[in-house]
């Protein structure tokens, strides 16, 4: 079944990961940053200007019914607040099951 809203993205994300690190003794997530006067930030503005502003707000309950993860990821700042979500709901998930995350 497709993902309805971010919290069954944000658990489908972190169950992967916890099955691909099987035994592991640590684990690393690691989200990219985008640094601003890049190249490819002129870009990425292009593409934002033209999306469809969906709103910015990302919680467990936004849904993500009836879209594209590319369509709803399109702008920059729905990007970046959907990126500190999901950061956020693993490093909770994590502590919940006696996993201690690290944060830099």
């Amino acid at each position: 079944p497709a993902v309805q809203n971010c919290k069954q993205f944000a658990d489908t994300f972190l169950n992967i990961i916890l099955d691909e690190a099987n035994n592991a003794t640590e684990i690393h997530i690691v989200f990219d940053r985008y640094l601003d006067y890049s190249l490819k930030e002129s870009t990425r503005e292009k593409r934002s200007k033209d999306a469809d502003l969906l709103g910015f707000e990302v919680k467990e309950d936004t849904s993500l019914k009836n879209l594209t993860l590319k369509k709803f990821l399109i702008h920059i700042k729905r990007k970046q607040r959907f990126t500190i979500f999901l950061g956020n709901y693993c490093s909770k998930s994590l502590q919940s099951l006696n996993i201690c995350p690290i944060h830099p």
